[in-house]
């Protein structure tokens, strides 16, 4: 009909947000394992990155000055990067528990690849050793919600294939 076009194009926000708030209700409601998860919508839809290397100071110090893939010594904060264990483009997930300070030349050479199981098995042993400092708020700790620990290990469960772990 003549002006829907135009009318469409103007409302095009409110039909963008009601199709991806009903198409995360339809998720939900039809797939139990991601039926909990607070963050669909951003799985879903996208999200922002926030700025995670505000944690590289701490990061090296929780790792002893160390890369976490490596175990080599690094100069200091500053010469590696905070890397997201779970890369960003499989599940967009900023939080402490997600994250590990990696020299910079191993961060880019895996970039969106699944890390080894051995690696997966080190940083969710990681997670629950440094679980009071990853929620402590800062400046001591990083001030991670207490259930992201979880959310990882769900997370990592889900894209590794495994049942438990």
């Amino acid at each position: 009909k003549p002006g829907v076009s135009p009318c469409l194009r103007r409302m095009r926000g409110v039909i963008v947000s009601l199709v991806q708030a009903r198409w995360a209700r339809w998720i939900r409601e039809n797939d139990r394992r991601l039926a909990a998860d607070r963050e669909l919508e951003d799985f879903l839809f996208g999200s922002a990155r926030t700025n995670v290397a505000i944690h590289a100071e701490r990061f090296y110090e929780l790792q002893s000055g160390r890369c976490f893939y490596s175990g080599d010594k690094l100069q200091g904060p500053r010469a590696g990067e905070v890397d997201h264990f779970i890369p960003w483009s499989r599940y967009p997930f900023d939080s402490p528990f997600n994250l590990v300070l990696a020299s910079r030349k191993l961060n880019n050479a895996m970039r969106d690849q699944l890390k080894p199981i051995d690696w997966r098995d080190r940083w969710l042993e990681r997670n629950t050793e440094a679980h009071a400092v990853l929620i402590a708020p800062g400046p001591e700790g990083f001030g991670a919600r207490a259930d992201d620990s979880e959310v990882a290990r769900t997370i990592s469960r889900w894209l590794y294939g495994l049942r438990a772990g």
